[in-house]
């Protein structure tokens, strides 16, 4: 099961409880497949856009998206743990890049799992799947959480309240 304290989830299960607020449960999608890239706009990238796209972006593992304004103002963002995030967060800079009056930015491409389909089950990028299946492993009380970017682990605590809260406060810093 996930809880949703803030904007921190933390990983008891495979389960997802919403926050006090919404008791709403959610289920855990983790993928073990290979990253695909998704082209999701007909503007024709140009010069450093085009570069950027075929020689860093593509590198990355899902969550990633990549926008592109009509001017050639781009932006890309990978690593996210889940793909609405990645989007938010790429839009966010690649307006910051136009200058005011310019066409905005649109979502041209994103790193999704092979098999992945939308919807609102918490996911986790590749880097962050690959850490929780380790974390798994470990004995003890522990607790992994997990924000939009990052994860966090904590292990070796005297109760399981001990490791969720300590978890939950790195993930809120």
């Amino acid at each position: 099961m996930i809880k949703n304290l803030a904007l921190c989830f933390t990983v008891i299960g495979m389960a997802v409880l919403g926050s006090p607020a919404n008791s709403q449960t959610k289920e855990l999608s983790l993928f073990n497949g290979k990253s695909v890239v998704r082209i999701h706009s007909k503007i024709e990238l140009r010069g450093k856009a085009k570069k950027v796209f075929k020689t860093e972006f593509r590198k990355n593992e899902y969550y990633a998206a990549f926008a592109v304004s009509p001017v050639g103002v781009s932006a890309g963002m990978g690593q996210y743990n889940d793909i609405k995030s990645a989007y938010r967060d790429t839009l966010r800079m690649c307006r910051a890049l136009l200058t005011p009056g310019e066409s905005d930015c649109v979502i041209y491409a994103s790193i999704v799992p092979k098999d992945y389909e939308e919807n609102n089950n918490i996911t986790l990028s590749k880097p962050t799947t690959d850490f929780y299946y380790s974390y798994k492993k470990q004995s003890g009380h522990k607790a992994f959480a997990i924000n939009p970017r990052y994860s966090y682990l904590t292990r070796k605590y005297d109760t399981k309240r001990e490791a969720i809260s300590r978890a939950l406060l790195l993930c809120n810093t």
